[in-house]
């Protein structure tokens, strides 16, 4: 079984629209830090801990599936791009996005070639490793799960213990949109900065392994 997993903060329209979006592609849960009922909209809803990839770890753990895709709430890939990352399982056991083409405001796209910069610094070395759609297998993310920064930075950690363990990795070209806010994006951009400060060393030790 295929399981689409949605971190959010809480159940808003643009959270329950992006999880009808992706009715297709297999059991949607919404992996939610904020208290709410059980099932939303036909949609079931994990009362996770706070932290993005604390919600999708527990996702993960309460629901068993075969193989899943986590995408952000504000879905900024299309269905159909959604269904090539899923489809690049068959073949991987991790697939990313490349933002490309990237429709996001220049201030964005500079800003991720920053991270970029930083991400290679730790020895991760794809395009948009910190893209919020992604496909992985269940193996890996059990694996790794202890060793995965249960805020913004998961992503890099997970990507960075599948290249050290030898785990197949691919990326895939889509079109990318960013329908966040300003406001958003900078609060984002500044957990991010605080959370690379605390978490950089542990994702060092996670592409050192062997």
């Amino acid at each position: 079984m295929r399981v689409v997993v949605i971190p959010a903060k809480n159940i808003d329209r643009e959270t329950l629209a992006t999880a009808e979006k992706v009715r297709s592609l297999g059991r949607v849960v919404i992996a939610c830090s904020a208290p709410s009922p059980r099932e939303v909209g036909g949609f079931t809803v994990l009362n996770c801990p706070k932290g993005k990839w604390a919600s999708i770890l527990k996702a993960v753990e309460r629901i068993d599936g075969d193989s899943y895709l986590v995408i952000d709430s504000d879905m900024p890939v299309s269905v159909k791009d959604a269904w090539r990352l899923v489809e690049r399982l068959r073949s991987s056991d991790l697939a990313i996005v490349k933002r490309h083409p990237d429709e996001r405001p220049l201030v964005d796209r500079i800003l991720s070639i920053g991270f970029r910069l930083l991400a290679r610094m730790l020895g991760v070395r794809f395009h948009d490793p910190q893209a919020g759609a992604k496909a992985f297998k269940r193996r890996l993310i059990l694996e790794a799960s202890s060793l995965i920064p249960r805020g913004y930075l998961g992503d890099l950690a997970l990507i960075a213990y599948a290249i050290s363990r030898g785990f197949r990795v691919v990326e895939l070209p889509v079109r990318w949109k960013d329908n966040r806010t300003w406001g958003r994006r900078l609060s984002l951009l500044a957990s991010l900065a605080v959370e690379f400060l605390i978490e950089a060393p542990r994702i060092i030790a996670v592409k050192k392994l062997r």
